[in-house]
């Protein structure tokens, strides 16, 4: 058991980067299943077989925020305040977080893999043990038919199913709340998602967007994802004040600077852009954002 000097020589910056790094590794492989194990081993929350689980996305940003380096200090006040009587279970969390990282490891020993030719025994692919290859085939044979789409045909297909007589109208739009979700359709043109304005949560990852004029009309939305589009300017997120997390990853913007005009910041993703300065992180961090960037 980890006395609290153990928790506090093994909780290090250099500690909280490792783990900071495989988990944006995760994330960006789509290790799902590790990282709610994850999770699920610091916070056990949820009864023994139980299937329901919570967010992915916000699961990884709740693990982001615990083991980003700029939480070095808060932890070790946290350790350095407990008490072996009346601290217990904060003690015991940390038992948990520092072991994080050799979970990490067995994990990703396991989680693949890897198939070789016989002759030359270069690696020749990888699948995760609980994938689905018939998913996978249909997937990509899908995505080779798909051709690029408009808001209004693929929120009715959404809602509506196979009616191709129906038709939305900006009032249908209206009524949208809550999240929703429009990732991996080959969407070109936002149009029609101005009127979706009592959304809280969008996805638009993995789509053709260079453009996101219209966004700045969803004055409700609080989280955005725009991961792997082709983004070079975030200027119109500037007009959306109630945004709280937005991830850009895989995109080509390189002026971050828009994001310190939203007042209510707390999370942002910018791994795989050709950023031209690191003020605007250096920024951010300032003013308590966590900004995943490496």
């Amino acid at each position: 058991m980890h006395t609290k000097q153990a928790l506090l020589d093994t909780l290090t910056v250099p500690f909280l980067q490792r783990v900071s790094r495989h988990l944006i590794d995760m994330y960006r492989s789509k290790q799902d299943r590790q990282i709610r194990d994850l999770h699920d081993y610091l916070f056990p929350v949820y009864p023994a077989g139980r299937e329901k689980r919570g967010d992915l996305k916000k699961q990884f940003i709740a693990l982001i925020k615990l083991f980003h380096p700029d939480t070095y200090n808060f932890h070790r006040k946290q350790i350095l305040q407990s008490n072996p009587t009346g601290s217990e279970a904060q003690l015991e969390f940390y038992r948990r977080f520092v072991d994080v990282e050799s979970r990490m490891k067995l994990n990703r020993h396991h989680s693949q893999h890897i198939v070789r030719d016989a002759f030359s025994g270069e690696e020749v692919y990888a699948f995760e043990e609980d994938s689905n290859l018939e998913d996978y085939v249909e997937a990509e044979i899908f995505a080779e038919q798909a051709s690029p789409q408009n808001i209004y045909s693929i929120i009715r297909s959404l809602f509506l199913g196979n009616n191709l007589t129906a038709e939305l109208s900006p009032i249908d739009l209206e009524q949208i709340d809550g999240e929703l979700i429009l990732s991996n359709q080959e969407i070109e043109d936002l149009d029609g998602i101005q009127h979706c304005t009592h959304l809280r949560a969008l996805d638009l990852s993995g789509n053709q967007l260079d453009n996101i004029y219209e966004l700045r009309f969803l004055e409700d939305l609080e989280e955005l994802d725009l991961s792997y589009n082709h983004i070079h300017s975030i200027d119109k997120l500037t007009e959306i004040h109630s945004l709280k997390v937005v991830y850009l990853d895989e995109n080509s913007v390189e002026d971050l600077s828009p994001l310190l005009q939203l007042p209510s910041l707390e999370f942002v993703s910018v791994i795989g852009n050709p950023l031209s300065s690191m003020q605007p992180i250096s920024e951010l961090q300032e003013n308590g954002v966590v900004v995943v960037y490496f």
